[in-house]
């Protein structure tokens, strides 16, 4: 069996070409096999949002330290467990619970001392209902400071926008299939797909807009902030492998 690969502009060229001027190869009595790839992409709005809060405290001791910040991580918890919004908020996870010596600056006749204690610990929230983001972060951040936000899709709908791109993307290729055959003297009929390879990506990432500034101390407005979640471009690509019949 004859085999060809093919880019996309040499099938274009190939489906325009004069046949005086290029002799086009023919497919064998087995066929021949050729290799296309396909493409689809589109712009999908992000419908979950990833809140991230921060609780530091220093203090004498490291034991004050670290009370702190738990107390102020549990009365975060608290206010969301025991709140409407709870229904919108998929996860909630504490992380990097930390306590670190903080030093006296050194002298010529000193070395550094500890003389305070620094205890630090996270709170990350996936919010379900982008919608309700800021309503959210004025909540947590009664609590704690806010340090950051940031949005994506979530499985079920990243799912289903693959699998439509996917189906488009198998289209692609069998369309560019279908010139090659024409070309090469075959019809639409001739064509055989043997086996598809397809891969997901994100070609420019997630694009959301006016999102909140990282605010270190300061708490968030009365009014709980308006936060845009924007989208993210998904591409689905296909190799496709298959036989053109004479």
């Amino acid at each position: 069996m004859k085999s060809l690969l093919i880019s996309t502009a040499f099938c274009v060229a190939a489906a325009t070409a004069s046949v005086n001027t290029f002799a086009m190869p023919q497919p064998s009595e087995k066929g021949m096999t050729v290799t296309v790839s396909g493409e689809a992409s589109m712009p999908v709005p992000n419908d979950e949002a990833i809140l991230n809060f921060v609780a530091r405290e220093t203090a004498p001791e490291a034991k004050t330290a670290t009370a702190v910040v738990v107390e102020r991580a549990n009365r975060a918890l608290e206010a969301i467990k025991t709140s409407a919004l709870s229904k919108v908020v998929d996860t909630l996870k504490t992380t990097d619970l930390s306590v670190n010596p903080r030093y006296t600056k050194a002298t010529e006749d000193k070395a550094p001392m500890i003389n305070a204690w620094e205890a630090v610990t996270r709170l990350s929230i996936v919010v379900n209902d982008v919608t309700k983001t800021g309503e959210v972060l004025q909540l947590v951040n009664s609590a704690m400071d806010y340090e950051g936000v940031s949005f994506q899709i979530s499985r079920k709908k990243r799912a289903q926008a693959e699998q439509k791109l996917l189906e488009e993307a198998v289209k692609n290729a069998g369309q560019k299939m279908t010139v090659i055959a024409s070309s090469l003297g075959s019809g639409e009929a001739k064509v055989r797909f043997d086996s598809i390879r397809s891969d997901v990506s994100y070609p420019s990432g997630p694009r959301y807009y006016a999102a909140p500034m990282m605010l270190a101390k300061a708490r968030v407005a009365d009014a709980a902030p308006q936060v845009q979640s924007g989208e993210t471009e998904l591409q689905v690509r296909v190799e496709a492998q298959g036989t053109i019949r004479p």
